[in-house]
C-alpha cells in the first residue's frame, strides 16, 4: 500500500507491503492502542534504534495509520533531534575522536552533542502531564528551534531518537520514563544506503557523503547497536528494508 506521509514538513510516499501491514504495524498499534487505554492521560514509547532505520518515518506511518484504523486516540510522534546544541555551543566545546581534539560539531549527531539537560527536563514535564512545546531540528538552517511542536495532553506520543536505549550513563535513565519501549534492528548496509542517499539529497557530493557517513553515521550506528539496553519490542529490517517482528 502507499502511503503519504509529512516527513519534517515534506510529503512523501512510502510503499508498505500488505502483509507487513496486517503482521507488524496494525497488531503493534492495536497492542499500544489497548495499553494506552487502560490509563489517563498521556501513553510514552521510545522508538528507538541506529541512524538510518527509519524511525522518523515509522512514526509518520504510525501516526497516519492510528488515524485510519484506530479512530479515538490521538496519536503524536516527536522527534529527538531537536534537543540538540546550537551550532554556536556546539562550536566552542571540544572532544578527542581518534586522538585529536575536534570541535563537537564536526561529531553532530552523536549523544555528545545533545543537550541532556533539557532532554531530562522535557521527558519529565511529558511524564508528570505538564502543557508543553517541543523543540524540532530545522534542516534549512540547521540548528534547534525551541517550543516549535505542542505536545498532545492525551494519547499515545510516540519520541523517536537513536539513544533512547543507549546502555551509557546518562542515557539509561530515559527508558524509566515511558511505558512502553520499541527498538528498531537496521543492517549496517541498509543505513549506509539511507544515509548517503540522505546526505546526497542534503547537496552532498557521494565522495564527500561517504566521508560524512564513515567519520559520523557508522561510529553512532556501531554504539547504537552494540550498547542498547533491551527493548519491549523488538522490530528487525531484513536487506531489502521490509520489517519484522521478534
Amino acid at each position: 500500500m502507499i502511503f503519504t506521509l509529512n516527513l519534517a514538513g515534506q510529503r512523501w510516499e512510502v510503499h508498505i507491503a500488505q502483509d507487513e501491514l496486517e503482521t507488524v504495524h496494525l497488531p503493534l498499534l492495536k497492542e499500544i492502542t489497548q495499553k494506552a487505554e487502560l490509563q489517563a492521560g498521556r501513553y510514552l514509547v521510545a522508538l528507538a534504534g541506529p541512524p538510518g532505520s527509519g524511525k522518523t518515518t515509522l512514526g509518520a506511518l504510525w501516526e497516519t495509520l492510528a488515524r485510519e484504523y484506530q479512530p479515538g486516540i490521538p496519536v503524536q510522534c516527536l522527534p529527538m533531534d531537536g534537543f540538540h546544541l546550537p551550532n554556536t555551543e556546539l562550536d566552542r566545546r571540544r572532544i578527542v575522536r581518534n586522538g585529536e581534539t575536534i570541535p563537537l560539531r564536526k561529531i553532530k549527531g552523536a549523544p555528545e552533542s545533545y543537550d541532556l539537560k533539557a532532554i531530562k527536563q522535557a521527558f519529565h514535564a511529558v511524564r508528570m502531564g505538564k502543557e508543553l512545546a517541543w523543540p524540532k531540528y530545522d534542516r534549512q538552517i540547521h540548528d534547534p528551534i525551541a517550543n516549535a511542536i505542542p505536545v498532545l495532553n492525551a494519547g499515545i506520543i510516540f519520541i523517536e531518537g537513536n539513544y533512547l536505549l543507549l546502555d551509557e550513563p546518562d542515557w539509561q535513565e530515559f527508558h524509566n520514563y515511558t511505558d512502553l519501549s520499541i527498538f528498531v534492528e537496521c543492517p549496517e548496509a541498509v543505513a549506509r544506503e539511507r544515509l548517503l542517499a540522505r546526505q546526497q539529497r542534503g547537496g552532498r557530493a557521494y565522495q564527500a557523503a561517504v566521508q560524512h557517513y564513515e567519520f559520523n553515521d557508522l561510529p553512532n550506528w556501531q554504539r547504537v547497536m552494540r550498547h542498547r539496553l533491551p527493548g519491549n519490542a523488538i522490530l528487525t529490517m531484513n536487506e531489502d528494508g521490509r520489517l519484522g517482528r521478534i
